[in-house]
């Protein structure tokens, strides 16, 4: 089976404007897709990106995304289930699957725990605005996965088995198989189960819930013909749990299911590479609370999403200089439950005693977008992508983007490169945004969707200086992001009746502004031994809203959730005599505001912030050709914060068996 989704006519374009002593080079660096939407080495983008491979993975022992994801530069986890690239809330991140959006909470979390990291071939990170190519909802960045993708046969098995310092164990289990049946069909088979113990911070209530994540996914790969190959991928994932107040009268018991299923072709000769790909991702959410005393259902979430996508792509090259990439898709999504108000009421009924009324929504999407990488000759090239985004529900807008690259430098032991890009990006409010009704969540908050929310508007610049020399890399990068009508949570001054919980809304903010500096140095020491340090200063401020409503005052202030600080640090080293490879990782968060203070009129009285540092080792030891252990240790001096939260000491161990 030959896996031609290798972008060869750019390949083409750039071999032929290099000379041939650099070929070599370029051969061994890492390529990336996203951010082009076709294959280039990573030094020859001018997208900021990132890859985390699976054997950084494996390193750091990650189970879920998040595990490995804060320790990239300029990213950080805004809660434990959402991430936040350069300052934009998670909500700004677009997660695919092989470049497939998927469906899930209405608020966008949750997702990076429930991917199989088990299948992960890479991670490609972009950051910055990606609405050029991908549309209005990667304003903040873009997180792909790669999956596995192998015409050989192997099946990896590993268990894993961690615990908290207090209580909460973790397992888990993965499988991934890539199965060949001859040399024009492939198969692969990936699941995984993890188990997750209840975890309390100090005042008893739940920080970590009783829960179990499930998934399992199959994929089948035909090449027709020397050019065409035909695919087909099914997945379903299963989140479920159950969780319990300090007192243990209130039961919260929240079941999610999620089915992903893909088709495509792609056909690749001299001339021209074309995609064509049809997907549908379904979720649906069941959410109880009952009193256990008086055995009574208080409450209850229905609700049902649904997206189907058709997309195609073509690239061709013009006059060897030029690759043009064009496209375009279509997007269907509908929301169903009885958590939303949006006036288009479907039914009603009662439920376990409780009356309902169920109303929806469906959005069409439509957008086309062109992309020219223009290698103008053997140092400079230029990328200019421009896309249109139009629905049935919102106001269509343009996202132009353009990147420079300029080779200032470039052979066999040293190169220097002078990178730039210049965007617009929007993104449009999501019907939780507009229509959600009255949602309790941890803490004593609800919020509740604002049918006048805007969308968002985005102009983001950021140019870098990076080079290597023999074994050693280095990057500095300076970005400047300016949001119009950044949709924040801001307070309403009202408290739920029943549950006396605060009430918060979606708002625009008038303007938020990101600036931001990184460092990055990655230094391969010998051949055993190596070791990466990058650094993030953010300063994100925006219109921050004080007083008592309706006569709310704004000022400019520093953003919430936004640390000024980000640093990691991150060492490997590989004891021969052994058969050993240890790994310590550090991690610094600086003055990271978690929220202001205020006083009963809503007026900012100070500031809750905090600072930490944390570390992380593992060790992995070969103890046969197909098999290894491995065990680490995260929060070594077990720091906790019900704030944060940080949840002390980790310890884990597990098994890989590789056949």
């Amino acid at each position: 089976m030959h896996y031609r989704h290798k972008g060869l006519l750019c390949a083409a374009s750039i071999v032929a404007l290099q000379v041939s002593a650099l070929e070599a080079k370029t051969e061994l660096e890492p390529v990336i897709v996203t951010a082009s939407k076709t294959e280039n080495s990573l030094k020859d983008i001018s997208a900021s990106a990132e890859i985390i491979t699976a054997d950084q993975i494996k390193q750091k022992g990650a189970v879920r995304l998040r595990d490995i994801l804060k320790f990239s530069t300029g990213m950080f986890n805004t809660a434990p289930d959402k991430i936040s690239i350069r300052g934009l809330s998670g909500r700004h991140t677009l997660i695919l699957i092989d470049g497939k959006r998927l469906t899930g909470e209405v608020g966008g979390g949750l997702e990076i725990d429930r991917i199989d990291i088990s299948d992960i071939d890479r991670i490609e990170i972009i950051k910055g605005s990606g609405s050029a190519l991908y549309g209005t909802d990667a304003l903040g960045g873009i997180i792909n996965v790669i999956t596995k993708k192998s015409d050989k046969f192997s099946t990896t098995i590993t268990p894993q088995y961690g615990a908290f310092s207090g209580d909460g164990e973790q397992k888990s289990i993965t499988l991934s198989s890539n199965i060949p049946i001859n040399d024009k069909l492939t198969t692969k088979i990936n699941g995984s189960i993890r188990d997750f113990d209840r975890l309390n911070d100090e005042a008893k209530n739940s920080i970590q819930k009783d829960g179990r994540v499930s998934t399992i996914g199959f994929g089948i790969n035909y090449e027709l013909t020397d050019q065409d190959e035909l695919g087909f991928d099914a997945d379903y994932m299963q989140d479920e749990g159950d969780d319990f107040t300090n007192n243990s009268m209130i039961k919260y018991n929240d079941d999610n299911e999620r089915q992903n299923y893909s088709l495509f072709w792609d056909r690749q000769n001299d001339n021209y590479n074309s995609k064509l790909r049809l997907y549908t991702s379904l979720y649906d959410k069941q959410f109880e609370v009952s009193n256990t005393a008086k055995n009574k259902l208080m409450k209850f979430i229905k609700a049902e999403r649904e997206t189907s996508v058709v997309e195609a792509q073509v690239n061709f090259l013009i006059s060897n200089a030029h690759l043009l990439t064009v496209g375009g898709e279509f997007r269907k999504e509908s929301f169903e439950g009885n958590i939303l108000n949006t006036g288009h009421n479907t039914n009603s009924g009662v439920y376990k005693g409780l009356p309902f009324q169920n109303s929806k929504i469906e959005i069409d999407y439509y957008a086309v977008f062109i992309q020219d990488q223009w290698q103008i000759n053997e140092k400079l090239s230029l990328i200019g992508s421009l896309r249109y985004d139009d629905s049935d529900k919102f106001e269509d807008d343009f996202s132009p983007k353009v990147g420079l690259t300029y080779a200032i430098l470039e052979n066999a032991d040293i190169g220097l490169r002078f990178k730039t890009n210049y965007s617009h990006g929007f993104k449009t409010p999501t019907p939780a945004d507009l229509y959600m009704e009255n949602v309790n969540h941890s803490k004593g908050v609800a919020v509740v969707g604002n049918p006048d929310a805007t969308s968002e508007k985005s102009k983001t610049f950021d140019i870098a200086l990076e080079g290597e020399y023999q074994n050693l890399f280095s990057k500095v990068s300076y970005f400047h992001t300016d949001v119009e009508d950044l949709i924040e949570q801001v307070f309403t001054g009202r408290v739920n009746p029943d549950t006396q919980y605060k009430i918060f809304s979606f708002e625009n903010l008038s303007k938020a502004t990101m600036d931001g500096v990184e460092l990055e140095t990655a230094y391969q020491i010998n051949k055993d031994a190596s070791i990466s340090v990058n650094y993030t200063f953010l300063d994100a401020e925006g219109d921050i809203a004080y007083g008592p409503p309706p006569k709310k005052l704004f000022k400019t202030m520093q953003l919430e959730n936004r640390p000024k600080h980000l640093a990691n640090i991150k060492t490997h080293y590989i004891y021969r005599p052994w058969d050993m490879r240890i790994n310590l990782w550090g991690e610094y968060v600086g003055k990271m505001l978690l929220n202001y203070e205020r006083d009963a009129q809503q007026n900012i009285t100070g500031k809750n912030e905090k600072s930490y540092t944390l570390f992380y080792a593992s060790v992995t030891k070969k103890v046969m050709e197909d098999l290894e252990v491995y065990a680490g240790m995260d929060n070594i001096f077990d720091k906790t914060d019900d704030d944060i939260p940080l949840l002390g000491a980790f310890a884990y161990m597990g098994v890989k068996y590789k056949f």
